[in-house]
């Protein structure tokens, strides 16, 4: 059998079983409104909307409730994929991580299934499939802040002062536009970014802390261990014993 690429496992909803139970409008609407609520970081909310989706295709026949609720929720992975895709080039992990997601989908067999795992499902779009700064589309300064914050992940220069400086706006703003737009300060943001980055890379390679630690802008030991400790309520040992050990 002939293999099929990624974006050509995104069929059209529209397909004539869904037209048959005149759901066609309807699945356009609930996508809409969860990818919305997912580029605007609602993730709670777009949970309550696949559920609400989830109940309301009880109204069809059984046998066909399945082939409905795969065709959606892995329209909304790789319909999130095209969407990043128009702001740049998707990393190969978030398509790795998106199979991954559709693979589950193909194996969960009844609406039930479906309901216990928006959770999961939500969950893993959040730490897989998105990426802040192709996603996000609002404030043009937030905009850019995000993909600065994203390349530049590495630097030790990384501060709210230097994007503000690279944005031409003062580091006020720029701390309000956060709050505002992602409920979050911007030095709240970039230590979070940082940690998930060095955890990444703390569980999937095999180089030192020091190596990590050094490449992420920290040159002190005991710096990080704070720093460390300040944004996950452990050491990292202590992390990677409870954790990955």
């Amino acid at each position: 059998m002939e293999e099929r690429t990624f974006l050509e496992e995104k069929k059209p909803i529209s397909l004539e079983t869904i037209m048959l139970y005149q759901l066609d409008e309807t699945l356009y609407s609930y996508e809409d409104k969860i990818l919305s609520l997912i580029s605007s970081k609602q993730f709670k909310r777009a949970e309550t909307v696949l559920m609400d989706l989830c109940l309301h295709v009880l109204n069809i026949p059984e046998k066909n409730q399945l082939f409905v609720l795969r065709v959606f929720f892995k329209s909304i992975v790789t319909s999130l994929i095209i969407l990043q895709s128009e702001k740049g080039r998707v990393p190969f992990f978030v398509l790795e991580r998106s199979y991954h997601l559709i693979y589950q989908i193909e194996n969960w067999k009844t609406n039930a299934e479906f309901m216990l795992h928006i959770e999961s499902f939500i969950d893993q779009i959040k730490a897989g499939v998105i990426i802040d700064h192709l996603i996000y589309r609002g404030n043009e300064y937030v905009e850019k802040a995000l993909s600065l914050i994203y390349h530049h992940l590495k630097s030790d220069y990384l501060t709210v002062n230097w994007l503000a400086d690279e944005l031409a706006i003062s580091p006020t703003y720029l701390t309000s536009l956060f709050r505002k737009h992602l409920n979050v300060s911007a030095s709240k943001y970039i230590a979070k970014k940082k940690i998930e980055a060095i955890i990444f890379e703390l569980k999937h390679s095999n180089e030192s802390l020091h190596t990590i630690r050094t490449r992420y802008g920290f040159s002190n030991h005991s710096h990080f261990i704070q720093f460390f400790k300040k944004h996950t309520g452990m050491t990292p040992l202590q992390y990677l014993q409870q954790h990955f050990i």
